[in-house]
């Protein structure tokens, strides 16, 4: 799926190095991310970066902030490259029109998706899902309740309705449904969700990455098949998990061998045992005693022992994380790991903080306040999650070199204890 729109939907999860491996800003866990995460559907979105003209970013994005729909047209015009040699079955294209331009006229709107729509198809997109706008929230300026940037929005997603009853090849994606809070009210007073959206009043958060997600499930669930998680393949790297030969580090108990456990922050007591998920092996890690964790947070990894990769190679990975229902915030991200002779970490990261700054904002192991509104569960968490991750973008291994998988888990103080089970680690050769 190539994306486009401005930076409302340039919400990715991809880190460029360990120093500053979870970030937020831009680099949120973004709805395609959660989609693949936690639904039982997975779209491979363009993870390209075009140096000469910036049209794409890293991740859940083929979008570029601050830009109108002026733009548009050669951003369809890079994806249909991009994507010229995909079954036309499979050449989808994410569309969202965006508020950037909400100064212009209801009609220049409509044209633009007129325009864009015919330029999609005559480019050979089988599939147009068409992103419906939601309101930015009453505090920003010129979008207070019932105000003409508001209806004008109503307008826009009037229209999209009607070109989508009219055309097979079109699919709404709803994210009014999923981003707007109707306990805030209704009509031109609804308000966003108040942990959808960072700081700016604008931007997707994490929790509303989440939140968008299940816009694009639905979206998605006529036209694609669930699909299973992966069985090793032959280039597989990492051993199958058995023995209890690991290294414990901070934690009591057994760890799988060929693993290690280590620890930064706040002492935490952790309890390991090795458990069975749907007869797969996984390795169960129990924390206590997390009232004693610091402002500056703890946190406690997983990483596999290093293993060889050779020049040339283009490797990437995937694992699953289960975390049973909880009241204790977390973050955590999963990454595949080199030397300096590689192009760097390659990670999937659900942990955001909910501000806004010009640049990305780094939450590291230490020194950082976790606080409730930067943590990808918040303050509680009703559902049991599994978590599939998988890397955007592989690892090109430029000389012979180990590299290793980790996940990192960071928590903050709480009065409950907190569990995960983390397994079906793999690699694979990257082909796309």
């Amino acid at each position: 799926m190539g994306m486009v729109g401005p930076s409302t939907i340039a919400h990715n999860n991809y880190a460029t190095n360990t120093a500053s491996i979870l970030r937020g800003g831009n680099n949120a866990a973004g709805p395609i991310s959660n989609l693949n995460a936690t639904s039982p559907y997975r779209v491979q979105v363009i993870n390209d970066f075009d140096t000469s003209n910036t049209k794409l970013y890293y991740g859940d994005n083929a979008a570029i902030g601050g830009l109108d729909f002026d733009a548009w047209p050669a951003q369809i015009e890079y994806l249909a490259t991009r994507l010229a040699g995909v079954p036309a079955a499979k050449r989808w294209l994410n569309y969202e029109l965006g508020r950037n331009g909400i100064s212009r006229s209801l009609s220049e709107h409509k044209a633009a998706l007129d325009r864009d729509i015919a330029n999609a198809r005559s480019k050979g997109f089988s599939k147009i899902f068409l992103n419906k706008l939601w309101f930015r929230t009453s505090s920003t300026s010129g979008w207070e309740k019932g105000s003409a940037n508001r209806q004008k929005i109503v307008d826009i997603n009037a229209y999209i309705d009607q070109l989508v009853a009219a055309a097979t090849d079109l699919v709404i994606v709803d994210l009014p449904v999923f981003m707007h809070d109707p306990s805030t009210g209704s009509g031109l007073n609804v308000e966003p969700y108040s942990d959808a959206v960072r700081n700016d009043g604008q931007h997707i958060s994490s929790r509303g990455g989440r939140r968008a997600s299940k816009a694009y499930e639905a979206a998605v669930a006529p036209f694609v098949v669930a699909k299973t998680f992966p069985t090793p393949a032959s280039e597989n790297k990492i051993p199958a998990m058995a023995g209890s030969g690991g290294a414990l580090g901070p934690a009591t108990g057994e760890v799988y061998s060929g693993f290690t456990l280590a620890a930064a922050g706040s002492a935490i007591t952790t309890v390991a045992s090795r458990v069975t998920n749907g007869g797969k092996p996984y390795q169960r890690l129990a924390f206590s005693g997390m009232s004693y964790i610091g402002s500056s947070g703890a946190s406690i990894e997983m990483r596999s022992d290093g293993f060889a990769a050779t020049a040339g190679e283009r490797v990437n990975w995937r694992c699953k994380v289960r975390i049973p229902a909880t009241q204790n915030p977390y973050m955590f991200y999963a990454a595949l790991e080199g030397g300096s002779n590689t192009t760097g970490a390659r990670s999937v990261a659900f942990a955001p903080a909910r501000t806004d700054l010009s640049t990305d904002e780094v939450v590291t192991t230490t020194g950082t306040t976790l606080t409730s509104g930067s943590v990808f569960n918040g303050a509680a968490d009703t559902e049991d999650r599994e978590f599939w991750l998988e890397g955007t973008l592989p690892i090109h291994v430029d000389v012979d070199s180990p590299l290793t998988v980790v996940v990192r888990f960071l928590l903050r103080a709480s009065a409950v204890d907190f569990v995960a089970e983390i397994g079906e680690f793999q690699t694979f050769n990257w082909a796309g």
